[in-house]
């Protein structure tokens, strides 16, 4: 219960998760692996399907992962906003090779991710 409280799900407890909107569908599965206790968390693609505002939501809650948890957080996204409001280092593939690698900021003034992933527009 204490993990469905920090995720604000308490209320939730006693559906079936299939039976929840997609953003708490979301955040049930990361207070399924948050309540084993991890030292580190492999999250694949969590911001996929969700809006803006859930977004949001979502990095908050990645944000206190790191924090309150004190658990590692490694994340695989193709919502750069997302990426940089929660990464401390990024490491960009393209077609499986890497282009670059280093913190939000060089990241976003990389010219090979401006043109391969920002459109050659910086955030």
């Amino acid at each position: 219960m204490d993990v469905l409280q920090s995720k604000r799900l308490e209320g939730q407890a006693t559906r079936r998760v299939e039976t929840l909107p997609f953003g708490e569908e979301r955040r049930v599965g990361i207070a399924r692996a948050i309540a084993m206790g991890p030292r580190y968390l492999l999250m694949d693609e969590p911001g996929a399907g969700l809006n803006d505002a859930e977004c949001e939501e979502l990095e908050l809650a990645i944000a206190r992962i790191k924090t309150e948890l004190h658990c590692g957080v490694m994340l695989i996204e193709h919502r750069m906003l997302l990426i940089f409001g929660v990464s401390d280092r990024i490491h960009v593939l393209q077609n499986g090779t890497t282009i670059a690698t280093g913190s939000p900021a060089d990241i976003q003034a990389d010219s090979k991710v401006r043109h391969a992933h920002l459109g050659d527009q910086t955030i």
